[in-house]
């Protein structure tokens, strides 16, 4: 790929980048009185950071950029255990949003790989020790400092959060029964950070990170998408999204008059 020299913030590019969180589990057959019942165990530490080293080893031969007992960075991203319970793919920066999805779906064809190997292992999107669906989180490099995108920049784009759940959203149903067109926007708190900004405690469609990743920019984190399950899905949610973000940069993007803000969870 073409290095670009980042000298003057008018005319940056779009710069993606996403992670995935998926939970690895266990299948067991037991025999009980009313036939076999089936058993779900969650792989976590330290047995997680064996699996995680084992995958890495066999599914990433490229040379590895730095290795600790249940991370490794590679070329396409860092692999590593988040909290000790959750598998987690963060990916480089990608330069549009067709590299995201064929970056998405390389690393997720690698995992199933290596899961193909075992007959009781499989990934999923819930987490079986708290019941939640796990995140996607998308990652956009914008021109605008983090004080002044919180003071309006998050309700400007909440029409279009609200609206491209229409169109990648995964559907599914929820622990209690329901149907839900964004299984993982209904675990969704707000849509702006109350309180402290934590992802497992506190989940806000946007996260307040102030973290200086560039001195002419910043990034706004997204928490509240769905896994996208095939590369158009992914393709439309960051490249959607990155156009908002760009119309609101340049003052084309209005703020909603209304406040779509206060419960995430009425519109799905």
């Amino acid at each position: 790929m073409q290095r670009i020299a980042l000298t003057d913030a008018n005319t940056l590019p779009a710069i993606f980048g996403f992670e995935e969180e998926l939970a690895l589990h266990y299948r067991r057959i037991m025999a009980s009185t009313n036939g076999s019942l089936e058993l779900l165990e969650q792989i976590e530490s330290p047995r997680l950071g064996q699996v995680l080293k084992a995958l890495y080893k066999s599914q990433y031969p490229e040379p590895r950029l730095h290795c600790t007992s249940d991370s490794a960075f590679t070329k396409f991203g860092y692999i590593y255990a988040d909290q000790g319970k959750n598998y987690e793919f963060a990916s480089h920066e990608c330069m549009s949003p067709f590299e995201v999805a064929g970056l998405l779906q390389l690393h997720r064809g690698r995992l199933q790989n290596y899961l193909s190997a075992f007959d009781n292992v499989y990934c999923s999107v819930v987490s079986s020790s708290e019941r939640n669906t796990l995140g996607f989180h998308e990652n956009y490099f914008s021109t605008i400092n983090h004080k002044d995108f919180f003071k309006d920049g998050p309700q400007a784009l909440t029409a279009h959060m609200i609206t491209r759940v229409l169109f990648t959203g995964s559907g599914g149903h929820m622990h209690t029964g329901h149907f839900s067109i964004s299984p993982r926007l209904t675990w969704m708190h707000s849509v702006e950070p109350r309180g402290d900004s934590y992802s497992t405690t506190n989940r806000s469609v946007f996260l307040k990170r102030d973290e200086p990743h560039s001195d002419m920019g910043m990034r706004i984190q997204i928490v509240s998408a769905d896994h996208p399950y095939n590369p158009q899905t992914a393709a439309l949610i960051f490249g959607t999204t990155a156009l908002a973000i760009r119309l609101y940069e340049t003052g084309r993007l209005p703020v909603a008059k209304r406040d779509w803000a206060r419960d995430c969870q009425n519109f799905v």
